[in-house]
């Protein structure tokens, strides 16, 4: 029976030990969990404006990221590329963080994400050093405090190669811990393989893990010289050859990155021994010590550290742990205080983990078993009050406990301490600062908002992007976020891809996610069909003249513009009509809810109107000569209209140098930061930047921010171009642009044309400009009335362009066209040089011009191609006047309606009734009317194609006009006025020609000159015929 019951308890004791085990397993787990998903918590929250060798490597990062993306080359390819970018800095950091952005994200948060997974796999290495150490109970006890030491937490939350090194150290120390001497290869060879990848961070891993691998080696030889038992030599013959394989693998796993860069890093190290010692105020002895106070463990576990290290010391003898470790800490400070002048609290986190191993000697030393676990207690407490404090956020009272000693000397002003903290809410290590969560948006944010907020309410017209400049003091890295703020290129869906170049506002519901769908009827004749498409897809809807089409959505879709594609010219109809049913707010129909279309047959069509729900579409093809033939529709598209800012690109900065004139004439924006109490330097560059930036620029916003770690406190001023306002659609729905030639798919008219290039919405880059035969014409309804100031014309090259272009506005006063009186259009450099980017708007006219429509008239193309007018760009700038100037003077349709009253006498004899484009005439006598009245001749016509209409008298050009006459038009020269009005649905126009002046007079006294007509078209079969009475 005693037999049994002493089975019992042994049975019992190794359950219980099992038990155990199994909890402090669990304990583990859930410790790791905890700061996994605080740290996660913690990025979410945050929105520190990350700057300095932050943003460095994270932009580094971003690079190899985008190394590695490129598919074109081979994954050994990528890979020699990224480890042959130029840096200072070993890639491994770098890559990491790209593989990050490959398998998670590409934003900060995700590239972060390295620290955290380097945070959890240190508290996994400071179990296994607490377990060489202590027993398991109070080995999990240490790996909680020294898990919750606020460098150590806080450097987590940032990227850094400084976290990624500490990471491999930690992890090597317990290699050459578990290696017992370098007598396990296996262990010795993961010490050199970390020490090998530490080396890959950052280049100080090599000092941090030679001291303590030195230090085990020689403790590893004393121990085998010491050592009684045979095969002495066999024994020390092994240690050498592990310690050469050792050396070996520490060699050659950096050796991929350093032998290339071998320049780069002898100037590296070169910079870190040549600092004489007397650069730092009182020198360097006290910064580690400084460093560990200010963050690395704050005072409290700092003094407990040292008692620590001092019990450690004696007790390497029995556990060479504690060697390991001492070793460590020695060689780390005599290395980096005397050697390379490492002082920053950023560089000590794995020095923070190894002394906080320290912090629980003394609390281990004690005796009395109750007084141990109370103060192991109190030491957690304390551990948990100060972490959060730093993560979630600075207690309401008492965010920070600082003795103010020393605050006055030398050394602690350079390293911008201000006292001896017992705990504190931030720490500040040099280019990194740690701070809990920032909330909200920071300085970077309202910059970059303003910004995109005055792209929104300015069109600028130099270039695709916006370029912003930084002047006064560095390494505020904001080109680092601007990709945060950069157009999608599709708006509509969830996670659209940012573009680094300017968007269309207008977007395909194709793009929308769903994308909606739409229920397609139509009935041409007999013939009958239905389909279900999504917009922008390929159709297959065959009809006739007389058809009619019904799309209707399953619920109203908000648009701004249609597309109807057609399976060819050929197969287009000439005349049609779009219906949809939008309503006002009062439910009452769109006064222009109706799209008519009368001209040449094209396979393409495009539509603009101001935005509206639209819930059915209804298009009817008239039975017309111009419909005749089998038609195809092949496209119907629906367009949104989203409108999105210029994407913002860094362009230089931050030093007043001889470049800073030349990046100030392109910038659009220029970012001045000056710090409190240190005024920027007197010197002329500065002097000249600020009155230039006070002349061409006007300030959007300024404001003050505190100090933030190194960063003194500061005044940012954010200033932006000054520009006239250019004109377009979106600026002015009625707005409107008609073009008397242009070659099908070469440039869109009717969208905003002031930059049509860039938001063309279905054409590719190489079609975006405008091609007439010349003479050209181009009438602009500016959409109200408006005081123009300046006028830029842009040509595509060199030679292919335009010449001899004259501008008329419509006069109000007068009643008529009218020249510019003292301003001619501003010619930019030609889009396709290198100096249409760099170019500068126009300056404004000395006196504006009042008007509501402009005209331009190119009379020949460029020196290359004479015969063809080329247009890249044309800009109209200025400002919309008040609604109730618009009732003054007189309009272009009052001009027109008065032609129109008077009394008319019809053309007298018709010598030729058509004119086919080529340069035929058609010549006609006018009848001659009572003296010292104008003539007044009444004719209709009908057009197809597209061109310029020359009027000629006696042989001679009088006058220029479309061939495709408007709803309404009017035209005048000298003495000679045409007014017309088209009759939609008819082919045909009603026009009226007044001769004046001498023009009437010598119609009536030399009845040898002859009107006609001069067709310049620049579609083939284009003519003008001049229809007779009974037509």
């Amino acid at each position: 029976m005693i037999q049994r019951f002493l089975t019992r308890i042994r049975q019992g004791a190794k359950a219980d030990a099992f038990t155990h085990r199994y909890l402090l397993l669990a304990g583990l787990v859930c410790l790791i969990a905890f700061h996994v998903c605080a740290n996660l918590w913690w990025l979410h929250v945050d929105n520190h404006a990350i700057r300095a060798d932050e943003a460095r490597h994270l932009l580094s990062a971003r690079t190899h990221y985008e190394i590695l993306q490129n598919t074109e080359k081979s994954l050994k390819e990528r890979c020699v590329a990224m480890f042959g970018v130029a840096d200072i800095y070993p890639p491994l950091t770098h890559i990491a963080g790209a593989l990050m952005m490959r398998f998670v994200g590409t934003d900060t948060d995700s590239v972060t994400l390295v620290m955290v997974l380097a945070h959890a796999s240190i508290i996994v290495a400071i179990w296994f050093l607490a377990r060489s150490l202590w027993a398991p109970t109070q080995a999990f006890v240490a790996t909680v405090v020294v898990s919750l030491l606020p460098l150590y937490c806080a450097a987590s939350r940032y990227f850094s190669t400084d976290y990624l090194e500490s990471a491999f150290v930690i992890w090597a120390l317990v290699a050459l811990i578990r290696s017992d001497g370098f007598r396990k290869a296996g262990w010795s060879c993961l010490f050199a393989l970390c020490a090998g990848l530490g080396m890959l961070s950052r280049q100080t891993a090599l000092i941090q893990c030679f001291g303590p691998a030195a230090a085990t080696f020689i403790w590893a030889i004393y121990r085998e010289f010491t050592c009684k038992e045979d095969r002495r030599g066999f024994r020390i013959g092994r240690l050498f050859s592990t310690a050469c394989v050792v050396v070996l693998l520490c060699v050659m796993i950096p050796a991929l990155w350093y032998f290339p860069h071998y320049s780069t890093m002898h100037g590296f190290w070169q910079r870190r021994f040549d600092k004489p010692a007397d650069f730092y105020p009182e020198g360097l002895w006290l910064a580690h010590f400084l460093g560990l106070i200010q963050g690395g463990l704050f005072l409290p576990l700092f003094l407990l550290a040292l008692a620590g290290f001092a019990m450690a010391v004696p007790r390497t003898v029995k556990n060479w742990a504690y060697g390991v470790l001492a070793s460590y800490v020695v060689c780390f400070y005599v290395i980096c205080t005397w050697g390379i002048h490492a002082y920053l609290a950023r560089y000590l986190i794995a020095f923070s983990v190894v002394c906080g191993m320290f912090v629980c000697v003394p609390v281990y030393a004690i005796k009395r078993q109750s007084v141990r676990w109370f103060c192991a207690a109190v030491l957690i407490a304390f551990q948990a009050f100060q972490y959060g404090n730093l993560t979630f956020g600075p207690y309401p009272r008492g965010s920070s406990f600082v003795i103010p000693i020393g605050a006055e000397r030398p050394l602690m002003k350079h390293l911008r301490y201000t006292g001896l903290p017992v705990y504190n809410d931030h720490i500040i290590g040099g280019a990194y600062s740690f701070y809990p969560p920032h909330r909200g948006p920071n300085w970077k944010d309202r910059l970059f908002e303003q910004m995109t907020r005055h792209e929104l309410e300015k069109h600028y017209v130099t270039g695709r992007r916006a370029v912003y400049q930084l002047v006064g003091f560095g390494g505020l890295a904001m080109e680092l976020d601007q990709s945060r703020y950069w157009p999608r290129k599709s708006p509509l869906a969830d996670n659209g891809k940012r573009m680094p170049d300017a968007q269309s506002p207008l977007v395909s519901l194709n793009t929308k996610q769903p994308s909606p769908e739409a229920h397609l009827s139509f009935t041409s004749g007999k013939q009958r069909g239905t389909c279900v498409f999504n917009p922008g897809n390929k159709l297959e809807v065959p009809f006739a003249a007389g058809a009619q089409i019904d799309i209707t959505f399953d619920s109203p879709q908000e648009m701004s513009a249609l597309v109807f594609e057609f399976a060819s010219a050929e197969q287009s109809p000439g005349t049609f009509v779009v219906r949809f049913d939008g309503l006002e707010d009062d439910g009452s129909p769109h006064s222009d809810s109706v799209i008519r279309y009368t001209g040449p047959k094209q396979a393409f069509h495009f539509f603009q109107f101001p935005p509206r729900a639209i819930h059915r579409l209804q298009m009817s093809v008239p039975s017309e000569e111009g419909n005749k033939g089998p038609l195809m529709l092949a496209r119907v598209d629906c367009f949104a209209r989203i409108a999105q800012a210029r994407p913002l690109h860094f362009y230089g900065g931050p030093a007043v140098d001889e470049g800073f004139l030349e990046r100030l004439n392109v910038a659009h924006y220029v970012v001045i930061r000056t710090e409190d109490n240190s005024p920027m330097p007197g010197s002329a560059p500065y002097a000249q930047m600020r009155d230039t930036v006070s002349q061409d620029f006007e300030l959007l916003d300024e404001f003050h921010e505190p100090t933030s770690g190194i960063l003194k406190a500061g005044t940012y001023a954010l200033y932006a171009r000054k520009q006239l306002q250019p004109l377009a659609y979106w600026t002015n729905p009625g707005f409107s642009v008609q073009a008397s030639g242009s070659f099908p798919g070469r440039g869109r008219w009717d969208i905003p044309w002031w930059q049509f290039p860039n938001y063309a919405p279905v054409q590719s880059g190489d079609k975006n400009f405008w091609v007439s035969s010349a003479p050209a014409i181009l009438d602009v309804n500016l959409g109200g009335l408006h005081e123009i100031r300046a006028i830029e014309l842009t040509p595509l090259t060199a030679k292919d362009g335009f010449s001899g272009v004259n501008v008329l506005y419509w006069d109000r006063t007068q009643g008529a066209w009218s020249r510019l009186p003292d301003a001619a259009p501003a010619i930019s450099p030609p889009r396709a040089s290198n100096d249409y980017g760099n170019r500068r708007p126009p300056g404004p006219w000395n006196l504006p011009v009042l008007t509501d429509r402009i005209q331009f008239v190119f009379e020949k193309g460029g020196d290359g191609s004479p015969q063809l007018v080329v247009l890249a760009n044309a800009y109209i700038y200025g400002n919309p006047v008040a609604a109730d100037a618009e009732d003054e003077g007189i309009g272009l349709d009052d001009a027109a309606d008065a032609l129109f009253s008077l009394e008319a006498t019809p053309l007298a004899v018709f010598l030729r009734d058509r004119v086919p484009e080529g340069g035929s005439h058609a010549e006609m006598k006018p009848a001659s009317d009572t003296d010292g009245k104008p003539v007044v001749l009444a004719f209709d016509a009908c057009s197809w194609g597209d061109g310029v209409l020359s009027l000629l008298w006696g042989g001679q050009t009088i006058l220029r006009m479309p061939s495709v006459p408007p709803e309404t038009g009017f035209w005048n020269a000298g003495d000679v006025a045409v007014a017309c009005r088209s009759h939609f649905g008819q082919g045909k126009a009603s026009y009226r020609i007044v001769l004046s002046g001498e023009l009437a007079n010598e119609s009536r006294q030399n009845q040898q000159k002859q009107l006609g007509f001069h067709l310049q078209g620049n579609i083939k079969g284009s003519y003008f015929r001049i229809l007779k009475d009974a037509e």
